[in-house]
């Protein structure tokens, strides 16, 4: 069944990068809707495929393409998330930031961000001890 998975998320991201090689700078402005839905989809599937750089170069396209600040935000949280995957909580905490920014909230300090970041750290370290092995340290 995982095969299967992978096999499937591989053919959607072929299909996906055969489409944006079709794409051309005038698709941006013509078909617009799509485009972005192709770049985003592609660059979700890239990163959940564990290709950072390539999920992090088609963000760059959409941040670069995009018309309003709306259309930034799911970009950003791609790239949000591909950060949080490689550990990079301060990179991940960022572009959280700068998302957040873009719909006019802003964040607490810097201390209360690094404190979340370690509380992140902490999370990942303990998830596989249970009750009884985290009672009995």
């Amino acid at each position: 069944r995982e095969a299967k998975n992978k096999a499937s998320v591989a053919l959607v991201a072929s299909f996906l990068d055969k489409a944006i090689d079709l794409i051309q700078l005038s698709d941006w402005r013509e078909n617009y809707t799509l485009v972005l839905e192709i770049y985003n989809s592609s660059a979700e599937v890239e990163s959940a495929r564990g290709n950072f750089a390539r999920s992090d170069k088609r963000v760059e396209k959409i941040l670069e393409c995009s018309n309003c600040q709306e259309d930034k935000i799911r970009a950003l949280a791609v790239r949000a998330q591909s950060l949080g995957a490689q550990q990079d909580y301060a990179g991940a905490l960022e572009e959280v930031r700068q998302a957040l920014s873009l719909l006019g909230v802003k964040m607490p300090s810097s201390s209360y961000a690094r404190l979340m970041i370690e509380l992140m750290k902490t999370r990942r370290l303990i998830r596989y001890i249970t009750e009884y092995d985290f009672m009995n340290l």
